[in-house]
């Protein structure tokens, strides 16, 4: 930047140094010594020409000096249509939403985003909120090096050589079994499932372990870096997510005896009560308006889970512990009723009890609609708790779409390819 007291400088930008954590330095010297004087968050359809969802633009204008009160004008145009003409919208002043927000206004928001939308509401949830990561640590996963060499789905391998229940790295070695569970991330699934792979962890890993040694030379058995990352949190109980998302945040209930890929990235309550209210957290409207703000990219790592804000009280007093638990139920019931689990014993709907395929059909689809009507009760009230205990009832609404509902529909089309599907595997 041009240094000097009085200049003003006008830049056009990808918004990703609005929110991501490797801009941090760039907005802490943007924010302390300099003033933003106007910021327009163009969003989509930026650049017209290139037709892109991806490249999403911001213009601001910043002055060579800091002044602690001093209000910038940002305006948000993504109000509008994707597809519409954003010049047009912004001059129209017809959908665009304006904000006035002194540069201080952004710290209370770790990292400091620029998401000047943010109530003061949704600002206090951070002042006076622990974040995640103090009472559940988020850790990265394992990059095993060559996947095709080291993971397979587990119906690909003998049962008897994979070992489903190890609470620790020792159990696992002393049964002298070769395959481990595999949380790898996976489709948009909340609250259970994408368990399908498991991983060569025989002697401790130590094909893994050499390969690795052997590709990055400069790491040692004693520090695998960012390769082998956290094995003292294998086969521990977690709070899993998917890393890359097309969806909303869809955060998943995992089990003891699991090891975790850099794509399935885990939490650890560092209590195991706190299991299923901070579950319930995490799948909450809140905390999805929350990852908006920290980070509105298709990517959700650690550093922006583990910085969520967490009313502890509300995970101490395990309201939600219950709900949280039937949503878990539902979810594994409909995970566990296809192929795909290594749970699963017989499909519901050809248990015809002498009965005509059609009949046992239709009772399929009811039960099918009767599960997926009881989820979205669940998490609308999963979403209550938490919107009131927080104060937003103004702000948010708990109601929750179907479309947003993960388990599986009573599609005809759907269910037979998943069951011919995996007779053809």
């Amino acid at each position: 930047m041009v240094e000097g007291a009085f200049y003003h400088q006008r830049v056009v930008e990808l918004e990703n140094w609005m929110f991501l954590k490797s801009f941090s330095d760039m907005r802490e010297d943007v924010l302390t010594r300099r003033s933003i004087q106007s910021l327009v968050q163009v969003g989509f359809n930026s650049f017209p020409e290139m037709n892109s969802k991806i490249a999403q633009a911001c213009a601001f204008v910043v002055g060579g000096y800091f002044i602690y009160d001093s209000r910038g004008c940002f305006i948000d145009l993504n109000d509008a249509e994707q597809s519409a003409d954003k010049g047009e919208v912004f001059l129209s002043k017809s959908v665009r939403r304006c904000y006035e927000r002194t540069c201080s206004s952004f710290d209370a928001i770790p990292g400091k985003p620029l998401a000047f939308w943010v109530s003061e509401n949704f600002r206090k949830i951070f002042t006076k909120n622990p974040q995640l990561s103090e009472i559940a640590p988020t850790k990265i996963g394992m990059r095993t090096g060559d996947n095709e060499r080291f993971l397979r789905y587990w119906f690909e391998v003998s049962n008897i050589n994979i070992f489903q229940s190890a609470e620790n790295s020792e159990q696992f070695e002393n049964s002298g079994k070769k395959w481990a569970p595999y949380n790898k991330g996976g489709d948009f699934k909340k609250w259970y499932g994408n368990q399908e792979y498991v991983v060569n962890w025989r002697n401790d890993g130590s094909e893994i372990k050499e390969n690795t040694l052997i590709n990055y030379p400069q790491l040692s058995p004693d520090n695998l870096g960012w390769k082998i990352s956290n094995e003292k949190y294998y086969f521990s109980p977690a709070i899993t997510w998917s890393d890359v998302t097309s969806a909303r945040n869809a955060f998943r209930s995992i089990q003891s005896g699991f090891i975790f890929d850099g794509r399935g990235s885990s939490a650890f309550p560092l209590k195991n009560e706190y299991l299923n209210p901070l579950l319930g957290y995490l799948n909450s409207e809140v905390v999805y308006q929350i990852l908006a703000m920290v980070n509105p990219s298709l990517t959700i790592n650690v550093g922006d889970v583990g910085s969520l804000p967490v009313p502890l009280s509300e995970i101490q007093n395990r309201v939600s512990d219950e709900v949280v638990g039937r949503a878990i139920e539902l979810s594994k019931f409909d995970w566990d009723g296809f192929e795909q689990s290594w749970n699963f014993s017989e499909f519901s709907m050809l248990n015809l009890d002498n009965s005509l395929l059609s009949r046992s059909w239709v009772r399929e689809e009811k039960r099918a609609a009767e599960a997926i009507s009881e989820m979205q009760k669940i998490e609308r009230q999963n979403n209550k708790h938490f919107i009131e205990a927080l104060c937003l009832q103004d702000e948010l609404s708990p109601e929750v779409p179907e479309d947003q509902i993960t388990l599986t529909r009573a599609d005809r089309d759907i269910v037979t390819g998943k069951q011919i599907g995996r007779a053809h595997v």
